[in-house]
């Protein structure tokens, strides 16, 4: 669900979005390995 959640805002961003989400995904990038491996 959580992925769902993520992919849907992803389809409706505009060109100049994508800079700071890649950005701020590399940011959260260890926590939510944590969490995905703690789901697993």
């Amino acid at each position: 669900m959580g992925s769902l959640g993520i992919v849907g805002p992803l389809q409706r961003l505009d060109i100049q979005a994508v800079p700071r989400l890649l950005d701020a995904m590399r940011r959260a990038k260890g926590p939510i390995e944590e969490v995905a491996g703690f789901i697993r």
